[in-house]
């Protein structure tokens, strides 16, 4: 039979192994036809994160029960992978009594008795016949060898231990595919609200998304239908437009502000001037000093009519050019340019010109106080 396998982030491929068989009397065959991706199976397919969780499980920074779930260098392949699933069943065990060939079952994602002190107080991920009876720390499907010999369930057949307990039949009427994520996500997003809000309806719950993307969405779904108002946050524009299609508010903060403008600006296409602004011009920078000369190159555009920028010598063109509006304050200029002036004369052979000045800004209507910190030129802003 075929198994997929996970070799390493960004690579899987189909392994051949031998076809599982019944091996105890509550054993049962099931052949998965639905698989889900779980939110945590998008870290190691889509990061190479190996090496950095050992770092981290080294030094103390990562809870050492990820090296007994994952092993010492976490999701380091190959192993099969895949835990979650709706599948057909189509052998049992002469133990097995509460599912028949050709049912269609959720198959959780972690592997227990249901008979266990751990497993009846609905604790079934430490289950004491799988886990501390075996030495593991959590029996589980598509984890890798760390969790036992049980393998993935992205494969043509799979042997379910306990299958009287493990196997839930899927209801009457309930299509397969809205239970696909029912091994983990969404039963992680059920005990996430749903007992809290039977004890105390009509509560209030605030989900923050993005880290586990599916189980928020989830569970703002669940905790709507259940009479809550919720309250989802999320950077992402598209989850929280499918938070607000299954009742939840989706409160604006200044995190979805930013990345909702990012997403309609592109930072290299300014948005287009308003209809009948002119259009503006590289901010005023010093110009560098030159040698003495009869003739000059025009001046940069000078903002006359406010104090943002200060003016430079006026344009020798017999033309004059109009002002374009202040970059900083949006205040357009009105007056016209200074008259040309002649260019002084040359000085006599063995004199020095010396330095022109600067005038000073003339005063303005502008409301925008200049500040040396926050000169255009230098790149900042008011």
């Amino acid at each position: 039979m075929r198994e997929l396998t996970f070799v390493r982030s960004g690579r899987l491929t189909w392994h051949e192994r031998p076809a599982p068989r019944l091996t105890e009397p509550g054993d049962a065959i099931v052949r998965p036809f639905i698989a889900g991706r779980c939110d945590g199976d998008t870290l190691p397919l889509h990061r190479p994160v190996s090496r950095a969780m050992q770092a981290g499980l080294t030094l103390g920074l990562i809870d050492p029960v990820v090296r007994g779930i994952c092993g010492p260098v976490p999701f380091r392949g190959p192993f099969a992978i895949g835990h979650e699933c709706v599948a057909e069943v189509l052998e049992t065990g002469p133990g097995v009594t509460n599912v028949r060939p050709g049912q269609w079952v959720i198959v959780p994602w972690s592997i227990s008795c249901g008979a266990c002190s751990p497993c009846l107080r609905g604790l079934t991920a430490k289950c004491d016949t799988t886990t501390r009876h075996a030495g593991r720390t959590l029996a589980a499907f598509g984890f890798g060898p760390a969790c036992g010999p049980w393998g993935g369930m992205i494969t043509d057949t799979l042997r379910i231990p306990h299958a009287d307990h493990m196997l839930v039949p899927i209801p009457h009427g309930v299509p397969a595919l809205r239970v696909a994520a029912a091994s983990d996500n969404l039963a992680d997003a059920w005990r996430a609200v749903v007992p809290p809000l039977t004890a105390r309806g009509g509560g209030r719950v605030l989900i923050l998304g993005g880290g586990a993307r599916s189980i928020g969405l989830y569970a703002a779904g669940l905790a709507a239908a259940h009479g809550a108002t919720v309250d989802y946050l999320d950077a992402s524009a598209t989850r929280r437009r499918i938070a607000e299609t299954l009742g939840a508010r989706t409160p604006r903060t200044p995190r979805s502000l930013e990345a909702s403008k990012a997403a309609t600006t592109s930072p290299s296409k300014p948005p287009p001037a308003p209809p009948g602004s002119a259009k503006p011009s590289a901010p005023w920078r010093p110009a560098e000093s030159a040698p003495p000369s009869a003739t000059t190159s025009p001046p940069a555009p000078a903002y006359r009519s406010c104090t943002c920028t200060p003016p430079t010598p006026p344009s020798t063109s017999a033309s004059p050019t109009p002002a374009p509006s202040c970059p900083t304050c949006s205040t357009s200029s009105t007056a016209p340019a200074s008259p040309p002036k002649p260019s002084p004369p040359s000085p006599p052979t063995g004199t020095t010109r010396p330095a022109p000045t600067r005038p000073g800004p003339p005063r303005s209507s502008c409301d925008v106080t200049p500040s040396p910190r926050s000169h255009p030129g230098l790149g900042t802003s008011h």
